[in-house]
């Protein structure tokens, strides 16, 4: 069964992907509508309707909270076919299940590529009154008008969805552990909240029962008089290097941004690729990419900090930066790709962009082991 839910109940990284894809006018919109059981997508028949991502937030008995993607046709053949086939091609890397929606019995292959991970649900879309039994029986036969067999579908998607695990700090901190979180508010922080990183950690710490001290830099050395030895200490990535000089070497440490790499891409290929610094020519292309949009300012992390250091090392290398979608249309050129943490994107759509690096022999990480490596303490850093 499935239920409508507040999108404000989990953060969509934290949810699972279900996104929607198959030809134009094969009934995706309406299978979407009865899947959340009210009108989410516009429906008609003419060609070519759904012409941006449509997203709903329901809960799945037995899978929690999932996202259900509606997207535009994959044979779209208006003025602006192309860019929305690219969107849905983008939203498929995002995808933890695919339902692929066809009405033609004979057209049952997916023409698109995807993660191997990424499991799919193939759906006949049965428009007449008498419903057919596709003779492959990993098909499953459906009418989105009616709603015959959404039910078995919904059961379906139950069984190839596991229920998101929001677990970043597994392995590093038991139950009842001592915690400092060392969180610099500054001119780059969002006005009113924490950034996600900051919050989603502190609520896993919470659950776990951990004794939880959060800090600035400056107030660092008396909030370790309170807390006499931490078990770890977690801080921003940008102030590691402070830090690290004022914690006993016997104290582990961490950032934010590391865990969040540990938890959705590859750690071990990060910390590989990182090396490209060690021999940065002047030929040497650096992208540096964000999941999110804002606006940056004097102080900010990607933008300002790493490149300013970076060109300490060479002066004469080339820096670019790109944002959100953008990612797969530019870092094949590149010969080092530095990520943010990702809080904002989910576990698939991450591992599709390091499997993009990895398949493109490019090497990629994250601002967190940048900023390690620069200040010499990579070798230091817990994960």
């Amino acid at each position: 069964m499935a239920t409508e839910i507040s999108d404000s109940n989990a953060h969509k990284s934290m949810k699972n992907r279900i996104v929607i894809v198959g030809d134009t006018n094969v009934g995706k919109s309406t299978l979407i509508n009865k899947i959340c059981k009210q009108n989410v997508s516009i429906t008609s028949n003419i060609k070519g309707t759904t012409t941006d991502t449509v997203k709903k937030t329901i809960e799945i008995d037995d899978v929690g909270a999932c996202t259900v993607v509606d997207t535009a046709g994959l044979n779209d053949d208006t003025f602006l076919g192309e860019d929305r086939k690219s969107k849905t091609l983008n939203e498929i890397k995002s995808a933890d299940l695919i339902i692929y929606v066809t009405d033609d019995m004979n057209k049952t292959q997916i023409d698109f590529e995807t993660d191997t991970n990424v499991k799919i649900i193939k759906v006949f879309n049965n428009k007449s009154s008498a419903m057919i039994k596709p003779k492959n029986s990993e098909i499953l036969s459906v009418n989105a008008l009616t709603g015959k067999n959404v039910d078995l579908l919904l059961k379906k998607i139950s069984e190839n969805l596991i229920p998101k695990s929001s677990s970043i700090t597994d392995g590093l901190v038991n139950n009842h552990d001592k915690i400092l979180l060392v969180m610099p508010q500054d001119k780059s922080s969002p006005t009113g909240r924490l950034i996600l990183p900051q919050s989603q950690i502190m609520k896993e710490l919470l659950d776990k029962e951990c004794l939880v001290l959060s800090t600035g830099l400056e107030t660092l050395e008396q909030s370790l008089q309170m807390m006499k030895k931490p078990d770890l200490v977690i801080t921003d990535s940008k102030v590691f290097k402070e830090v690290d000089k004022i914690l006993d070497k016997n104290i582990k440490l961490t950032s934010f941004s590391i865990l969040f790499a540990k938890n959705k891409g590859d750690l071990n290929y990060f910390i590989q690729s990182v090396s490209v610094l060690d021999n940065l020519t002047d030929d040497v292309k650096i992208l540096i990419t964000e999941a999110c949009t804002h606006s940056p300012k004097e102080e900010d992390i990607g933008r300002v900090k790493i490149p300013s250091l970076i060109r300490k090392i060479n002066p004469n290398v080339t820096i670019d930066f790109t944002r959100g979608d953008d990612f797969f249309n530019v870092a094949y050129s590149y010969d080092l790709i530095i990520h943010c943490g990702g809080c904002m994107q989910n576990k698939m759509y991450m591992q599709s962009k390091t499997n993009f690096a990895k398949s493109h022999n490019i090497a990629m990480t994250n601002y967190g082991i940048v900023l390690a490596k620069i200040n010499k303490i990579l070798d230091r850093i817990t994960y």
